[in-house]
Order: structure tokens, then sequence, then C-alpha cells
């Protein structure tokens, strides 16, 4: 038999990066390659650059909702299984353990609002004496967290988070 040769094939495969974001990994050959094993050299690219555009923007809508009231201290959007998507945090904070503790505390809220038929959730509001933590789903893969000083006014707060919110809905 003759020459096989094949025209440019591309698949594609998500994986993890070394940060824990989701990659769309393509693989393809170079033009052509020869049907035998040893002659196949293939090329891999990453596809990161949609990623980052977006990490990019979802830190845009955080920062405006941070600019939008001096009583929002920091905000984050995690992924429902606790992975930080975007953050505007304070450099002290832990990354991880806001994202793990937004998720955990979600999924007992949607829990405990269906167990007691109080409908879908809306918002996990939790106070302390230093400020209130408020969680509210953005889609059904993301929470998006707000941290707020112990004076803030809530009304404002909520309307300001329940607007990211949706903008955010539309990114992801």
């Amino acid at each position: 038999m003759g020459k096989n040769t094949y025209p440019c094939l591309r698949t594609m495969h998500l994986r993890e990066n070394t940060v824990g974001h989701k990659v769309e990994k393509f693989t393809s050959p170079r033009r052509s390659y020869k049907d035998n094993d040893n002659n196949r050299n293939l090329q891999q690219f990453y596809k990161v650059g949609d990623i980052n555009m977006r990490s990019d923007m979802l830190n845009s809508i955080l920062s405006d909702l941070n600019g939008t009231s001096a009583d929002i201290e920091a905000s984050g959007v995690i992924s429902t299984d606790g992975l930080m998507m975007a953050s505007q945090l304070p450099a002290g904070m832990d990354e991880d353990r806001v994202g793990a503790m937004s998720a955990a505390m979600l999924s007992l809220g949607d829990r405990t609002a269906q167990e007691l038929a109080r409908g879908e959730l809306e918002q996990v509001l939790v106070k302390g004496n230093k400020g209130y933590v408020l969680m509210m789903h953005a889609g059904e893969e993301a929470v998006v967290t707000v941290l707020a000083k112990p004076t803030a006014k809530l009304g404002l707060i909520f309307l300001d988070v329940k607007r990211a919110t949706e903008n955010i809905i539309k990114m992801i």
C-alpha cells in the first residue's frame, strides 16, 4: 500500500491546569500524518485565553460590586464545588477556605429550604459580631459571596449583589 495521509484533525479534551481551572486541550496533527504510529507527530494546544478573559471579566464585575458600597469588604465567585473562579479578597484571607465554606453553606441552605418546604433558595445570610457574609446562587454552577461590615445597609447590599449576580450569570 502507498502512503496514507489524513487531513488535519482536531480533538478537544478538558483537563485541569495547575490552579484547578478547566482548560480545553486541543490535540491536532501538524498538517498530516502517515498511518504509522512511529510517524505520528502531534502538537498540543491549550486554550487558556478564554478562561483568562472570563476571569478578568468576573474580577471586573466584582471590583464594580465592591466599589458600589463602602460597606462591602470582599467578594468572590465560587464554583458550587468550592473552587474560586474570581475574587476581590483582602490580602490575609485564604481563597480556598472562602470557597469551601461558601459552597458548603449554600449547599446546606439549599437542603434546608427544600426539607422545610420554603421553596427555592435565594440567598444565605450569616451575621457575626464583625459583619455579614451573604451568599447567592449565580446560575447552576456558581456562588457569589460577599463580606460586609456590621454597619452595612443590607437592603442596598442585597440589591447590588443581585445586579452583580445577574451579570455573572450572563458570563458563565
